[in-house]
């Protein structure tokens, strides 16, 4: 579904120029779930950013199911963005004052309270759809991130470092809800260095300073 060819990026500054992310090519399949690993500031956040449309690749082409995307002008990567993609960000990125649901009903204009419901009894949380989300764990936080990423019924979702900093119990309920979602047909991709995430994945793509091994 998602391929990108030889994209980089690089980061100016008044102290020079910083390598963000070497040279990469890859292809990320509907139906699989691929983990892209590799320690910490080696471009494993930037790489997902230019995957998900977020970033602009200086130099490289990023497909979605055969239609060249870092090309396409703005509006063409915001409608692909909302309608193909879900996100889950590194820190759930979340309204305290807002009940479950609304939160999760957030990421899209037509979702109602019964959809954002739907997806929040698939990540465990049917107890706490009208409860507010500041008063939730870290984990269920982390949940209801995950409900949003997929309550429009994307074509894909990419995953900023889901588990980092879960006990096992956590890490492997949100894990499962990845591998669920992949095992329903869709593009799942998570950058992440936490080696939990290896059976549940489908692939391991290992970034390096360089090229994906």
């Amino acid at each position: 579904m998602i391929e990108i060819r030889s994209v980089t990026k690089r980061y100016r500054s008044r102290g020079g120029e910083t390598v963000a992310l070497a040279p990469v090519s890859a292809s990320f399949a509907s139906g699989e779930l691929t983990w892209v690993s590799g320690p910490s500031g080696v471009g494993k956040s930037t790489l997902l950013g230019i995957v998900g449309l977020l970033v602009e690749p200086d130099a490289g082409e990023v497909w979605f199911d055969g239609v060249r995307m870092d090309t396409a002008d703005d509006d063409v990567r915001t409608r692909a963005r909302r309608r193909r993609l879900g996100f889950v960000p590194q820190s759930p990125r979340v309204f305290p004052e807002l009940t479950a649901w609304q939160n999760v009903a957030l990421a899209t204009r037509s979702a109602g309270r019964e959809q954002a419901a739907a997806a929040l009894v698939r990540v465990g949380l049917a107890d706490q759809c009208d409860q507010r989300v500041g008063t939730l764990s870290g984990g269920q936080q982390q949940r209801v991130s995950l409900a949003r990423a997929f309550v429009n019924n994307p074509r894909a979702v990419l995953a900023d470092e889901p588990s980092s900093g879960l006990d096992d119990l956590t890490a492997e309920a949100c894990l499962t809800i990845l591998r669920k979602l992949a095992d329903d047909g869709r593009c799942v991709v998570v950058t992440s260095h936490d080696s939990r995430l290896a059976p549940f994945a489908d692939r391991t793509l290992s970034l390096t300073v360089g090229s994906l091994a």
